[in-house]
């Protein structure tokens, strides 16, 4: 990361990051999760759509059309996956030692993982230093890169967008943060705790 958005981070009241490839990377097979969903849905009749990763767009779609309950029961087993392999997942040192840094600031985890792959992460020792309030993927009605979750985000702190910036490692991410008008810093996280 490089200074000048060190110093963007250092003036914002609220920080909002991604979770996995941006504060660490999970250790479960997504490809295993992929072809998973992609069977869910297709016994439902929805395309899991291509490119990869519009997955999460075709499972709200299940949403929509099968119920709450059907949505709910396919993120519960999806946790399962997502935990598998837990033990190998890594923090990113950078952006941790960042918020860290940052503490006590406030902080938001906007993730398209589920909610309890979030809450387990987050009760590890070094990332519940950082008490974030977590929106995971059945916190919210539309996927990245609609803005709803940075906008929950924003209306739980009480922050402006202008005094708002959000970590994350893809476009999708970058399209989110533009579209609700938070300032956006990519990261590159290649360097975990080992």
């Amino acid at each position: 990361m490089n200074p000048l958005d060190i110093e963007k981070l250092k003036r914002a009241d609220l920080i909002i990051s991604d979770f996995d490839g941006t504060i660490a990377r999970l250790g479960c097979d997504w490809k295993k999760i992929r072809f998973f969903v992609q069977n869910r849905l297709e016994a439902a009749g929805i395309s899991s759509g291509e490119p990869p990763g519009t997955f999460d767009s075709a499972m709200r779609v299940l949403r929509f059309k099968s119920g709450e309950s059907e949505f709910q029961a396919l993120c519960n087993e999806l946790s399962v996956l997502e935990l598998e392999n837990f033990s190998e997942s890594r923090i990113y040192r950078d952006v941790y030692r960042i918020l860290l840094d940052r503490l006590p600031a406030r902080l938001g985890v906007l993730s398209l993982n589920c909610r309890k792959t979030l809450e387990t992460a987050f009760s590890i020792p070094a990332l519940a230093k950082l008490e974030p309030v977590l929106i995971g993927k059945e916190d919210i009605r539309e996927a990245k890169p609609n803005p709803e979750g940075i906008t929950l985000l924003l209306k739980h702190f009480g922050v402006p967008s202008e005094r708002t910036v959000y970590i994350g490692d893809s476009d999708v991410d970058a399209q989110a943060a533009a579209s609700a008008k938070v300032r956006f810093i990519e990261v590159d996280c290649g360097r975990p705790f080992e």
